[in-house]
């Protein structure tokens, strides 16, 4: 999957699920957990740097960070934030093996596709 649209696919799944707009600068519960759920699912299962995860927002990598450590901190004491991140971590996994699992099929496919070619060469040769 795009880098990019791997990120902007977080984002997505993170607002429509929490309804809110998380490049909002106001520093409201409701907007800075879902924030740093976007921020901890970004720096897990991409390979953007801080300030890549954090320019789309309007945020610096710094923010990311403290964001990072701190707020995901406080997340453990509250059960909505806490089972929606532990919920999309597993997703995301799951969505990772299986586009592996895809892309391993593909390539199988091609080989026997360059196999039966070569056999279907061979035999109209004959």
């Amino acid at each position: 999957m795009n880098k990019s649209k791997r990120l902007s696919s977080i984002r997505n799944d993170v607002e429509t699920h929490f309804k809110v707009d998380i490049s909002e600068k106001r520093r409201h519960r409701g907007i800075v957990y879902p924030r740093a759920i976007y921020y901890s699912l970004a720096r897990t299962f991409t390979k953007h740097t801080l300030t890549e995860i954090g320019a789309p927002l309007g945020f610096k990598h710094d923010t990311v960070i403290n964001a990072l450590k701190g707020t995901l901190n406080d997340l453990q004491y509250d059960c909505i934030y806490k089972d929606f991140l532990a919920e999309r971590v597993e997703m995301y996994k799951d969505k990772e093996t299986s586009e592996e699992t895809l892309e391993q099929e593909n390539a199988r496919l091609k080989k026997e596709i360059r196999v039966l070619t070569m056999k279907n060469t061979i035999l109209t040769g004959l």
